[in-house]
């Protein structure tokens, strides 16, 4: 991977991107378009604007983790860290509501592996007002895992001594 003329992470991060996934953004909208109807809510420029930077937060939530699961491989010298399966495993967290789970595990989504910046707080925020100011720190708290996912790429990239010969 490091021998080619795109940029390792940059690579790294178009694994990521799938152009099948617009279908599922399409559908999204759709969804929201009407459930949005059918509660009867009203969209403010704010609740716009909480939505973009929820979208933007929760992809580099994301992709911060997986950039520093990624960069695992650079220790252990092998492709695919064991801990991929944890990752995709424990991602599912983030597919239901933080609510039902217990405080021990709300806390653990929140700040440990922050999985509940990805949908719960976005969507909360824009639903819910007593979420709203949470729904707000989803982009910041995307900032800082996406550049400490960046700072553990590069200095796994830093101590790489090749794939072997």
């Amino acid at each position: 991977m490091l021998t080619r003329p795109l940029n390792a992470l940059v690579q790294v991060q178009l694994e990521l991107l799938r152009p099948q996934a617009l279908n599922g953004v399409v559908l999204g909208v759709i969804v929201m378009a009407i459930a949005s109807s059918g509660l009867g809510l009203t969209w403010t420029a704010a609740d716009v604007t909480l939505v973009l930077a929820g979208i933007l937060g929760a992809w580099l939530v994301y992709g911060g983790l997986w950039i520093a699961v990624a960069s695992l491989t650079f220790w252990t010298q092998e492709r695919g860290s064991g801990l991929f399966p944890v990752f995709y495993n424990t991602i599912n967290f983030s597919r239901y509501p933080l609510s039902v789970y217990p405080a021990a595990v709300r806390f653990m989504l929140t700040f440990v592996l922050p999985y509940g910046f990805i949908a719960f707080y976005p969507a909360a925020g824009v639903l819910r007002e007593e979420f709203t100011r949470v729904g707000w720190f989803t982009l910041p708290v995307g900032l800082v895992v996406m550049a400490v996912g960046v700072a553990v790429w590069q200095r796994g990239l830093a101590r790489y001594e090749g794939a072997g010969s």
